[in-house]
């Protein structure tokens, strides 16, 4: 595994139900970079001081993660994981078999 990967992607919305999935630290550290500064606030210093701080394996890449999910979660952009999706969608599509 590499120093930088997450153990699982984050994924972020980058427009309207646009969603991109972060694997790694750099991944982040860039997507944060892009942000508009109407996204900028103090979750966003956190997760990108992490980001960097993981870059230079000065901490992990999993506390960079949870730092940014944390503040993609507060500012309404933390998208579903696919696999959540595809898991939610395919109980909806039993259950309404089931009731048939």
């Amino acid at each position: 595994m590499e120093y930088d990967r997450f153990e699982e992607p984050v994924w972020v919305y980058v427009g309207l139900n646009v969603p991109r999935m972060l694997e790694t630290v750099t991944q982040a550290y860039v997507f944060l970079d892009d942000c508009p500064s109407t996204l900028r606030g103090p979750g966003y210093v956190a997760a990108k001081e992490l980001c960097r701080r993981a870059m230079h394996r000065r901490t992990g890449a999993e506390k960079a993660r949870r730092a940014l999910a944390i503040f993609a979660d507060r500012r309404g952009i933390l998208a579903p994981a696919i696999g959540d999706l595809v898991a939610a969608q395919s109980a909806g599509i039993l259950a309404s078999r089931a009731a048939a």
